[in-house]
């Protein structure tokens, strides 16, 4: 049965599919076959006469190998879609509770590294000397939650523990978080999936997550266009 390799799969879905789902073939063929964001580019850059190469490209330099699956990557293009900054998947953050003298136990956030799934920095402004100093976060992490990891008999049984540990390490795992200044939000694969991704939008507006200037959203409006155009753009070549 003859397929298409995988740089060719990602190059003709991004050229064909809406970007959010069109980024979930990318991060996980690239993912899955080890292939970086520079090959598909030089890739990509070979093939100057196929149609809507310039979106093409564009939207390319957003996939992730990082991203851990289809839900994540849909997420992501909606939030890349609706103008915030891109966020940093997966980044690696030391567990301030994990130097404590505590038993283990699966209720506790017991890892020394925890790994949100999009993390961003807020460069807030600086203050002079005389304004009262309060806190503010550093960081904005937000997960995807599924009922999966709560109430999947089958993912219980494999890490050897119920629901209400899960929580308990969930509340454990948020601490850490705030002991290392970062703000946490919370939302589910309904809230990007209907109206467009409107409820997890103004989610992530209200928590403060940064926006990319206008410039770069007027770029992605016109290149990350949902109507992918003339069926000639099916042509491949």
């Amino acid at each position: 049965m003859v397929v298409t390799s995988p740089l060719q799969t990602i190059f003709d879905c991004m050229r064909t599919l809406p970007f959010e789902y069109a980024l979930i073939v990318g991060d996980q063929i690239a993912r899955k076959f080890n292939v970086s964001r520079q090959k598909i580019l030089r890739f990509a850059c070979k093939r100057r006469h196929c149609w809507k190469l310039s979106a093409t490209l564009f939207k390319l330099g957003f996939i992730d190998a990082k991203s851990e699956n289809g839900g994540e990557s849909f997420c992501r293009g909606r939030i890349i879609r609706a103008g915030f900054v891109t966020p940093t998947l997966q980044k690696e953050i030391e567990n301030p509770l994990f130097a404590l003298h505590r038993h283990s136990s699966p209720t506790l956030q017991s890892t020394r590294i925890i790994r949100p799934d999009y993390v961003w920095t807020i460069n807030h402004p600086k203050k002079s000397s005389s304004t009262t100093r309060t806190r503010q976060f550093q960081h904005i992490a937000a997960e995807l939650d599924g009922k999966g990891k709560y109430f999947d008999r089958s993912v219980l049984a494999s890490s050897h523990t119920d629901t209400a540990a899960v929580i308990m390490r969930e509340k454990d795992r948020e601490t850490a978080l705030s002991l290392k200044n970062f703000k946490l939000v919370r939302f589910q694969f309904s809230e990007a999936y209907e109206l467009q991704g409107d409820a997890l939008i103004e989610k992530l507006r209200l928590a403060g997550v940064p926006i990319v200037n206008r410039w770069e959203a007027r770029r992605r409006e016109r290149l990350l266009a949902r109507y992918t155009g003339h069926k000639t753009l099916l042509r491949l070549d």
